[in-house]
Protein backbone atom coordinates (compact mmCIF):
# COMPACT_ATOMS: atom_id res chain seq x y z
CA UNK A 1 0.00 0.00 0.00
CA UNK A 2 1.35 3.40 -0.91
CA UNK A 3 1.82 5.90 1.91
CA UNK A 4 -0.73 8.70 2.00
CA UNK A 5 0.22 11.72 -0.09
CA UNK A 6 1.40 14.70 1.91
CA UNK A 7 -0.43 17.94 1.33
CA UNK A 8 1.91 20.81 0.45
CA UNK A 9 1.10 24.49 0.62
CA UNK A 10 1.02 26.25 -2.71
CA UNK A 11 4.09 28.39 -3.22
CA UNK A 12 4.13 31.77 -4.90
CA UNK A 13 6.60 32.69 -7.62
CA UNK A 14 9.05 34.12 -5.08
CA UNK A 15 9.01 30.95 -2.96
CA UNK A 16 6.54 32.08 -0.33
CA UNK A 17 3.67 29.92 0.83
CA UNK A 18 0.32 31.57 1.15
CA UNK A 19 0.04 33.56 4.36
CA UNK A 20 3.74 34.36 4.55
CA UNK A 21 5.16 37.83 4.08
CA UNK A 22 8.05 38.67 1.77
CA UNK A 23 10.59 37.46 4.34
CA UNK A 24 8.99 34.02 4.53
CA UNK A 25 7.56 34.47 8.03
CA UNK A 26 3.82 34.42 8.79
CA UNK A 27 2.64 37.83 10.10
CA UNK A 28 2.17 37.89 13.88
CA UNK A 29 2.28 40.32 16.79
CA UNK A 30 6.08 40.00 16.84
CA UNK A 31 6.63 39.83 13.07
CA UNK A 32 4.39 42.45 11.47
CA UNK A 33 3.62 42.49 7.77
CA UNK A 34 5.70 44.87 5.68
CA UNK A 35 2.49 46.38 4.38
CA UNK A 36 2.27 48.33 7.67
CA UNK A 37 4.65 50.85 6.12
CA UNK A 38 1.80 51.87 3.81
CA UNK A 39 -0.10 53.31 6.79
CA UNK A 40 2.73 54.09 9.22
CA UNK A 41 5.96 55.90 8.34
CA UNK A 42 8.10 56.74 11.40
CA UNK A 43 10.08 59.98 11.22
CA UNK A 44 11.65 60.45 14.65
CA UNK A 45 11.55 58.67 18.01
CA UNK A 46 13.24 59.03 21.37
CA UNK A 47 12.78 60.76 24.72
CA UNK A 48 10.13 63.49 24.88
CA UNK A 49 10.29 64.42 28.58
CA UNK A 50 13.07 63.77 31.07
CA UNK A 51 13.21 64.69 34.75
CA UNK A 52 16.38 63.93 36.74
CA UNK A 53 17.11 64.38 40.44
CA UNK A 54 20.34 64.43 42.41
CA UNK A 55 20.55 63.88 46.20
CA UNK A 56 22.85 65.98 48.33
CA UNK A 57 23.16 69.18 50.35
CA UNK A 58 23.99 72.64 49.07
CA UNK A 59 27.24 74.30 50.10
CA UNK A 60 26.66 77.34 52.32
CA UNK A 61 28.47 79.81 50.07
CA UNK A 62 26.54 78.56 47.00
CA UNK A 63 23.38 79.00 49.04
CA UNK A 64 24.41 82.59 49.80
CA UNK A 65 25.23 83.24 46.14
CA UNK A 66 21.87 81.99 44.91
CA UNK A 67 20.05 83.98 47.60
CA UNK A 68 21.81 87.19 46.49
CA UNK A 69 20.84 86.50 42.88
CA UNK A 70 17.25 85.77 43.91
CA UNK A 71 17.17 89.08 45.79
CA UNK A 72 18.27 90.83 42.58
CA UNK A 73 15.48 89.08 40.67
CA UNK A 74 13.01 90.47 43.23
CA UNK A 75 14.35 94.01 42.93
CA UNK A 76 12.07 96.71 41.45
CA UNK A 77 15.04 97.85 39.34
CA UNK A 78 15.05 96.33 35.80
CA UNK A 79 18.86 96.59 35.81
CA UNK A 80 19.09 94.53 39.01
CA UNK A 81 16.61 91.99 37.63
CA UNK A 82 18.65 91.59 34.45
CA UNK A 83 21.78 90.83 36.50
CA UNK A 84 20.10 87.91 38.31
CA UNK A 85 22.08 85.39 36.28
CA UNK A 86 24.09 82.35 37.29
CA UNK A 87 26.82 81.49 34.78
CA UNK A 88 28.15 77.96 34.52
CA UNK A 89 30.48 76.96 31.67
CA UNK A 90 28.46 77.46 28.47
CA UNK A 91 25.17 77.97 30.35
CA UNK A 92 23.77 81.26 31.63
CA UNK A 93 20.85 80.58 33.94
CA UNK A 94 18.16 83.08 34.85
CA UNK A 95 17.56 82.98 38.59
CA UNK A 96 13.82 83.26 39.19
CA UNK A 97 12.38 85.67 41.75
CA UNK A 98 10.23 82.91 43.23
CA UNK A 99 10.99 79.33 44.17
CA UNK A 100 8.77 76.27 44.57
CA UNK A 101 7.68 74.25 47.63
CA UNK A 102 10.86 72.80 49.25
CA UNK A 103 12.99 74.35 46.47
CA UNK A 104 13.79 78.03 47.19
CA UNK A 105 15.85 78.52 44.01
CA UNK A 106 14.94 77.96 40.36
CA UNK A 107 17.54 78.29 37.59
CA UNK A 108 16.38 78.32 33.96
CA UNK A 109 17.97 78.40 30.52
CA UNK A 110 16.95 76.89 27.18
CA UNK A 111 18.32 73.46 28.15
CA UNK A 112 17.42 72.93 31.83
CA UNK A 113 15.02 74.06 34.50
CA UNK A 114 16.73 73.32 37.83
CA UNK A 115 15.03 73.41 41.23
CA UNK A 116 17.62 73.70 44.01
CA UNK A 117 16.87 72.90 47.66
CA UNK A 118 18.50 73.69 51.01
CA UNK A 119 17.32 70.51 52.71
CA UNK A 120 19.51 67.52 53.47
CA UNK A 121 17.93 64.11 52.91
CA UNK A 122 14.29 65.22 52.73
CA UNK A 123 14.33 66.28 49.08
CA UNK A 124 16.95 66.14 46.32
CA UNK A 125 19.57 68.87 46.12
CA UNK A 126 18.57 69.39 42.48
CA UNK A 127 15.44 68.41 40.56
CA UNK A 128 15.87 69.04 36.84
CA UNK A 129 13.52 69.17 33.88
CA UNK A 130 15.46 68.69 30.63
CA UNK A 131 13.88 70.68 27.82
CA UNK A 132 12.49 68.94 24.74
CA UNK A 133 14.51 71.39 22.60
CA UNK A 134 17.71 70.06 24.18
CA UNK A 135 16.60 66.44 23.76
CA UNK A 136 15.96 67.08 20.05
CA UNK A 137 19.73 67.12 19.48
CA UNK A 138 21.26 65.52 22.58
CA UNK A 139 20.86 62.19 24.36
CA UNK A 140 19.66 61.74 27.96
CA UNK A 141 23.21 60.66 28.87
CA UNK A 142 24.55 63.92 27.43
CA UNK A 143 22.12 65.81 29.65
CA UNK A 144 23.28 63.87 32.72
CA UNK A 145 26.93 64.39 31.80
CA UNK A 146 26.32 68.14 31.54
CA UNK A 147 24.42 68.34 34.84
CA UNK A 148 26.67 66.31 37.13
CA UNK A 149 29.55 68.84 37.27
CA UNK A 150 27.05 71.62 38.05
CA UNK A 151 25.46 69.57 40.84
CA UNK A 152 28.90 68.83 42.27
CA UNK A 153 29.68 72.58 42.13
CA UNK A 154 26.53 73.37 44.10
CA UNK A 155 26.75 70.53 46.61
CA UNK A 156 29.06 68.99 49.15
CA UNK A 157 30.47 66.06 47.22
CA UNK A 158 34.26 66.37 47.52
CA UNK A 159 35.44 63.92 44.85
CA UNK A 160 32.34 61.70 44.92
CA UNK A 161 30.27 61.60 41.75
CA UNK A 162 26.64 62.69 42.33
CA UNK A 163 24.08 59.91 41.98
CA UNK A 164 21.48 60.29 39.24
CA UNK A 165 17.84 59.32 39.70
CA UNK A 166 15.38 59.28 36.82
CA UNK A 167 12.23 60.79 38.27
CA UNK A 168 10.26 60.63 35.04
CA UNK A 169 10.88 59.73 31.41
CA UNK A 170 8.38 59.90 28.53
CA UNK A 171 9.04 58.40 25.10
CA UNK A 172 7.68 59.51 21.72
CA UNK A 173 7.48 58.62 18.06
CA UNK A 174 6.62 61.09 15.28
CA UNK A 175 5.07 59.51 12.20
CA UNK A 176 2.88 60.20 9.19
CA UNK A 177 -0.08 58.10 8.12
CA UNK A 178 -2.94 58.40 5.61
CA UNK A 179 -5.31 57.08 8.29
CA UNK A 180 -7.65 59.77 9.60
CA UNK A 181 -7.49 59.83 13.42
CA UNK A 182 -10.91 61.45 13.55
CA UNK A 183 -12.48 58.44 11.82
CA UNK A 184 -12.06 56.34 14.97
CA UNK A 185 -14.46 56.28 17.87
CA UNK A 186 -13.68 55.59 21.52
CA UNK A 187 -14.34 51.88 21.09
CA UNK A 188 -11.43 51.62 18.65
CA UNK A 189 -9.01 51.84 21.58
CA UNK A 190 -8.17 48.53 23.25
CA UNK A 191 -7.38 49.66 26.76
CA UNK A 192 -8.24 49.20 30.42
CA UNK A 193 -8.10 52.94 30.94
CA UNK A 194 -11.36 54.54 32.01
CA UNK A 195 -10.71 57.86 30.26
CA UNK A 196 -10.51 58.19 26.47
CA UNK A 197 -10.91 61.72 25.13
CA UNK A 198 -10.88 63.35 21.69
CA UNK A 199 -9.74 66.95 21.18
CA UNK A 200 -9.99 69.73 18.60
CA UNK A 201 -8.44 73.17 18.10
CA UNK A 202 -10.38 75.89 16.25
CA UNK A 203 -12.63 73.26 14.72
CA UNK A 204 -9.74 71.03 13.58
CA UNK A 205 -9.44 67.57 15.11
CA UNK A 206 -6.16 67.51 17.06
CA UNK A 207 -5.88 64.07 18.66
CA UNK A 208 -6.63 61.64 21.46
CA UNK A 209 -5.65 61.05 25.06
CA UNK A 210 -5.97 57.69 26.78
CA UNK A 211 -5.76 57.13 30.53
CA UNK A 212 -4.73 60.65 31.59
CA UNK A 213 -4.49 60.81 35.36
CA UNK A 214 -3.80 57.09 35.65
CA UNK A 215 -0.63 55.10 36.17
CA UNK A 216 -0.22 54.57 32.42
CA UNK A 217 -1.37 57.12 29.86
CA UNK A 218 -0.72 58.12 26.27
CA UNK A 219 -1.45 60.90 23.81
CA UNK A 220 -1.76 60.81 20.03
CA UNK A 221 -1.95 64.25 18.48
CA UNK A 222 -1.29 66.36 15.40
CA UNK A 223 2.14 67.82 16.11
CA UNK A 224 1.88 70.47 13.39
CA UNK A 225 -1.07 72.06 15.18
CA UNK A 226 0.85 72.02 18.46
CA UNK A 227 3.84 73.72 16.76
CA UNK A 228 1.64 76.67 15.81
CA UNK A 229 1.41 77.39 19.54
CA UNK A 230 4.83 76.20 20.77
CA UNK A 231 6.84 77.69 17.89
CA UNK A 232 9.10 74.62 17.66
CA UNK A 233 9.49 74.98 13.89
CA UNK A 234 12.90 73.32 14.00
CA UNK A 235 10.99 70.03 13.95
CA UNK A 236 10.01 70.70 10.33
CA UNK A 237 13.67 70.42 9.29
CA UNK A 238 14.19 67.28 11.36
CA UNK A 239 11.11 65.65 9.80
CA UNK A 240 12.25 66.64 6.32
CA UNK A 241 15.63 65.04 6.93
CA UNK A 242 13.76 61.86 7.96
CA UNK A 243 11.75 61.72 4.73
CA UNK A 244 8.72 63.99 5.21
CA UNK A 245 7.99 65.88 2.01
CA UNK A 246 5.92 68.55 3.74
CA UNK A 247 3.42 68.80 0.88
CA UNK A 248 1.66 65.44 0.78
CA UNK A 249 -1.10 66.61 3.08
CA UNK A 250 0.01 64.17 5.77
CA UNK A 251 0.72 65.98 9.03
CA UNK A 252 3.26 64.40 11.40
CA UNK A 253 1.56 62.88 14.42
CA UNK A 254 3.17 62.30 17.83
CA UNK A 255 2.51 59.27 20.03
CA UNK A 256 3.66 59.69 23.63
CA UNK A 257 3.08 56.83 26.06
CA UNK A 258 3.98 57.53 29.67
Amino acid sequence: MSPPARTRATREADGRTRGEDSQGTPPSNTVPSNSNLDVFKPLRWGVDSLYLSYPGQIQSYRDNLLQRLKDKAQSPSPFEQASAQFAWRDHIFEVKDKGAPLFPYILVDNAFRIHVSRSSGRVPLAYVKVSSDYLAHASPKSADDALKPLVRYLGQYDEVEPDTNVSRIDLFVDFVSPVDMESWDRHAWVTRARSVHAYSIDGHFSGWSVGLGGVISARLYDKTLEIQKSGKTYLHDLWTQAGWDGISGLSPVRWTPS
